[in-house]
């Protein structure tokens, strides 16, 4: 098996180092790549591998010689002439379309021979608790944050209604959910490396897959499914960590439970969350999920004064500094 490699080309040296390494960042993928700014250097290449992939910072020059149409993509001008066979985007658009477009050049041409894991070992942690609004989603987010400064981390919400789509207008108001991830889970799982990077949010480093707009849309989902597909994610080799805020509103709880090398759970400070905890360790015995009883943590989370509304200001303040102090407590 063999990476896949991209050539980079731009004539100005200082576009194609830049244009190298945003492109590499946001495909979050293995790939092998190298920079080119002499042309007849790039042709020498072309000819001895004919199944790199191409990107052209600049497509004034035309295409050059051993290139493969179809493996090719090319940054130019708006109403530049385009051949059917050639991916053209706007060189406006930046390095994150370059790395879309490249994206899914390869998906179309993705076959057994292509390595596309990074070979990271994907460790889920799983939030659950009976009681609710427990800060259990904020609690997530606020991990997510804190991981992600030293990882790559993935946030999954599973309630019924998250009410993202107005809490991240700005990132979750359009484009794809969950519910495409796992269009291509069913239909073409060796595409998913590919495609993973374009249907993620990020916010601030934290990486969110969007929940669907209701939870009904993904309900006859069974646990052996979302298991699936979290293997899909693992096998991406991208994420070190996948973070998922779980409540009833998922079919196969149990399942994806018993996934989760960690789970968190939020007890609460009242009668009532005492009561509804104990009847769900109850249940949990009685059912023999002793496995997952021992892989929980319970979370006493104290009065915090004030906690940002805006996701992406939760590495500061009162529950990012117990975050912190609660993870290094749990490592030991």
């Amino acid at each position: 098996m063999k990476e896949n490699t991209v050539l980079v080309y731009a004539p100005d040296r200082d576009i194609a180092v830049r244009l190298t390494e945003g492109v590499k960042k946001r495909m979050r993928m293995s790939c092998i790549f190298r920079t080119f700014t002499d042309r007849a250097a790039l042709e020498k290449h072309l000819s001895a591998d004919k199944d790199c992939y191409l990107l052209m910072g600049d497509g004034s020059e035309g295409l050059p010689k051993g290139a493969d149409p179809e493996r090719t993509v090319i940054m130019g001008e708006d109403g530049m002439v385009r051949d059917d066979s050639i991916s053209v985007i706007s060189r406006y658009g930046g390095c994150t379309n370059a790395a879309k477009a490249l994206l899914s050049v390869m998906a179309d041409r993705v076959n057994g021979d292509t390595v596309c894991s990074g070979g990271k070992k994907l460790h889920i942690l799983g939030a659950y608790s009976p009681v609710k609004r427990s800060l259990q989603t904020t609690f997530c987010v606020a991990l997510g944050e804190y991981l992600a400064r030293g990882a790559r981390v993935l946030y999954m919400n599973f309630e019924g209604f998250s009410g993202f789509s107005g809490i991240l207008e700005t990132v979750a108001k359009e484009g794809p959910d969950v519910t495409d991830l796992l269009y291509y889970c069913d239909t073409a799982p060796e595409k998913l490396p590919y495609k993973l990077p374009g249907l993620v949010k990020t916010v601030g480093k934290l990486d969110m897959l969007m929940p669907p707009l209701s939870y009904l849309d993904t309900y006859d989902r069974s646990g052996e499914k979302w298991v699936e597909m979290f293997r899909g994610i693992s096998y991406c080799g991208v994420y070190d960590y996948l973070i998922l805020d779980l409540s009833e509103a998922v079919q196969g709880l149990i399942q994806i439970l018993s996934a989760c090398e960690r789970i968190f759970t939020i007890t609460g400070n009242d009668r009532i969350a005492a009561a509804k905890l104990f009847e769900y360790e109850k249940w949990m015995k009685l059912h023999e999920h002793a496995g997952i009883m021992d892989k929980t943590i319970r979370c006493d989370l104290p009065s915090f004064g004030k906690i940002p509304e805006d996701f992406s200001m939760l590495t500061h303040g009162e529950l990012s500094n117990y975050i912190g102090a609660f993870v290094k407590q749990a490592a030991g």
